[in-house]
């Protein structure tokens, strides 16, 4: 990506003065050059590169790993490692930071280019599918109906939103550990698992008129929309259930007067 800003961690002037020719040949950036962990900590903070460039091995207390580690954790920004060392204790170390790449010195031009170019795509997805996430969990969460995610396979509750722990009176810890069969009266399980299993192969997306139970044993009933995702590489349903306890109410008690007027009228009929 032309233009990126990149900061050289490299304790060795003349390697340094190389490596920031070759990248500004190949259109990069190079906003700063640092010796030592410390000093690379300072400039990723002041300067907020795009990507760094880190030696392992540096002059001062702390070395590339740890720089990188703390780099990582404090600005989301990526790191690839260009050394001389490929011992297997130094990959393992390197390895526990998660870095964008690991070349080894010396290297080609384009496979410097080229592991760049991979770093900052990766980054950029995962940025933008974390916002992606970030906005999806915003609105499940405030979500005005009760928002539960079920594991396919096992029927386990994987979250649920404040509306959903307030709806059955669990916490969310609570939730994590219930199952559909759970939050269901037994005698209406097998009509429940039923259209769970109606829902989950897609043979329609709304389930209407379902008793719940709630951790009180008090029974509510819910329209409930499901639509299949996938959470944690897993398959799910996520479930929106709206309370419609009160409407139903209002339903049986208007079709109860229905029947009560019909047998008045039936009674008068027959009296004349």
């Amino acid at each position: 990506m032309p233009n990126s800003k990149i900061l050289i961690v490299e304790d060795e002037g003349v390697i340094a003065k190389d490596i920031k020719n070759i990248l500004s040949f190949l259109g990069y950036s190079v906003i700063a050059v640092a010796s030592s962990g410390e000093e690379a900590i300072e400039k990723a903070k002041e300067m907020h590169p795009d990507l760094v460039l880190m030696d392992i091995v540096l002059e001062g207390d702390m070395d590339g790993v740890k720089a990188a580690e703390q780099i990582r954790d404090s600005f989301d920004i990526p790191v690839i490692y260009l050394t001389a060392y490929s011992d297997n204790t130094t990959l393992q170390r390197a390895k526990i930071t998660e870095p964008y790449g690991y070349i080894l010195k010396p290297f080609q031009e384009r496979e410097l280019y080229t592991t760049i170019e991979m770093a900052l795509y990766k980054h950029q997805v995962e940025k933008k599918l974390k916002e992606s996430e970030e906005k999806f969990r915003a609105i499940f969460e405030h979500a005005t109906d009760g928002m539960l995610v079920v594991d396919l396979e096992t029927k386990k509750f994987l979250t649920g939103n404040t509306m959903i722990c307030e709806m059955l009176g669990y916490s969310p810890e609570e939730i994590k550990n219930l199952k559909v069969a759970d939050i269901h009266a037994q005698e209406d399980l097998p009509y429940v698992l039923a259209t769970f299993e109606e829902l989950a192969r897609g043979e329609y997306t709304l389930a209407a008129d379902i008793p719940v139970k709630r951790k009180d044993g008090n029974i509510f009933y819910a329209d409930i929309n499901a639509s299949r995702i996938s959470l944690y590489e897993k398959p799910c349903i996520m479930g929106s259930f709206r309370d419609i306890t009160e409407r139903k109410r209002m339903q049986d008690s208007l079709m109860e007067s229905e029947r009560q007027l019909r047998t008045l009228s039936s009674s008068i009929l027959s009296a004349q």
